[in-house]
């Protein structure tokens, strides 16, 4: 699985361009097919991926039960490491699709507390990223839940925050998808001080 959310930096990559160290042949480097198939560590992406980014496929909605609070809390982990890096953005709020048997990521934004705006955001366009632009301030994507949705969680992320996401998606979801036709979208909203989760049903 970890290579499949470094796939995820892709997005943070192709934003930053600076993020990761060039190898020689990066000339060669083209924008990916399959997201699961190549590891970016060491590469520097210059596009955005081709087709959506799935989080995890289930067959049942017990295996969702049984899996959606990992696929989050690495979610969770690769965006506290990103924001490390980053120069520009202090939050990654990211937008996951649950239906059909699938978990697609359909939204991406960076945002920067320090100057409340957002500095860059991406969306699920017929099956390709694109750049989009969003009005600040910054509290309409990383405060309060948007309109439609009920806040899952509000963890700190100075004491360890996995746990608490962990639990509280895991009785969200039990308790609203209850069959792999259903729909539920989930926005993570991390910062450097704490993570927030919001849901609804679709």
């Amino acid at each position: 699985m970890k290579k499949f959310f470094s796939s995820l930096l892709i997005i943070a990559a192709f934003a930053t361009l600076t993020l990761y160290s060039c190898s020689n042949d990066t000339e060669n480097n083209t924008s990916p097919t399959n997201n699961e198939s190549i590891s970016f560590e060491g590469m520097q992406i210059k596009a955005m991926p081709s087709g959506a980014i799935v989080l995890m496929e289930y067959a049942t909605v017990e295996e969702l039960y049984a899996e959606v609070d990992a696929k989050i809390v690495m979610l969770l982990e690769d965006s506290l490491r990103e924001i490390e890096d980053l120069s520009d953005a202090d939050n990654i709020t990211t937008k996951i699709n649950f239906s059909n048997g699938k978990a697609v990521i359909t939204e991406v934004i960076y945002t920067d507390s320090k100057t409340d705006t957002v500095i860059r955001a991406y969306e699920l366009v017929e099956n390709e990223y694109v750049a989009t632009s969003l009005p600040g301030p910054i509290s309409a994507y990383v405060g309060a839940c948007p309109s439609g949705y009920k806040e899952i969680a509000n963890c700190s992320n100075l004491s360890e925050p996995q746990e608490c996401v962990e639990n509280a998606v895991s009785t969200y979801m039990t308790s609203n998808l209850k069959a792999v036709g259903n729909c539920v979208d989930v926005r993570v909203s991390i910062g450097a001080f704490n993570t927030k989760v919001c849901g609804k049903k679709c």
